[in-house]
């Protein structure tokens, strides 16, 4: 009789584990799958924004309007200063006292997020190696993203792969945009501001007065 009432103890354990993890399963796809939805349906299509990227040692702003763009890179322990211009059909990179004539290749977006899922079911596969923690980031509620390569799950699959990202992801709850990254070596920190860039922010300046280097 004791041991059908701990095989029946046992049994309630397991079925509530086993519900409190599909619980927390779906909870993670869904903030996965929405999370994909908000940024490539509206981010990446957008064309007009200012977005800034910047760590201890750098910063690169990027303002785009329409078929121009204006990309700017420092580095601060250089004191190096990069801008590049875009229209639709060139690049110009002024660095110093030359400017760089290049194909435009591509305009800048605003970057979505490394992780996706395209369905719900990619979302749920995902999930089980991902960890989801509410963090707060200057005072921004935020979604702490990361592979959980401690779980059971990961370590029963993927033994012996290293090709897992370790980054740390923090997405603003609000906007669903990616405003810190952490990886092994290097810190970053996004701001974004969608549809104030005016026509001013992209203009080419006059070339006249640099060393043209013409690459098309």
């Amino acid at each position: 009789m004791k041991i059908k009432k701990i095989l029946k103890i046992i049994y309630i354990i397991i079925f509530i584990y086993i519900c409190l993890f599909t619980i927390n399963l779906f909870k993670k796809a869904y903030i996965f799958r929405k999370f994909s939805k908000e940024n490539y349906q509206y981010y990446k299509e957008n064309t007009n924004f200012y977005k800034k990227i910047y760590t201890d040692n750098s910063e690169v702003e990027i303002w785009r309007k329409e078929n121009k763009a204006v990309i700017k890179e420092k580095n601060f322990q250089e004191q190096e200063i990069k801008t590049t211009y875009y229209d639709e059909n060139y690049k110009y990179i002024i660095s110093n006292n030359t400017v760089t004539k290049n194909n435009t290749d591509f305009l800048p977006t605003v970057d979505v997020c490394p992780l996706y899922a395209n369905s719900y079911f990619q979302a749920l596969i995902a999930s089980l190696f991902l960890k989801i923690q509410n963090e707060k980031i200057n005072d921004m509620n935020c979604y702490k993203l990361y592979t959980n390569k401690d779980s059971f799950l990961y370590k029963l699959t993927i033994i012996g792969d290293n090709t897992i990202s370790d980054d740390k992801l923090y997405i603003d709850k609000d906007t669903w945009l990616l405003i810190k990254k952490e990886s092994e070596n290097l810190t970053q920190f996004f701001e974004y501001k969608m549809n104030v860039v005016t026509e001013k922010d992209v203009e080419m300046p006059k070339i006249y007065k640099y060393i043209l280097v013409d690459e098309t």
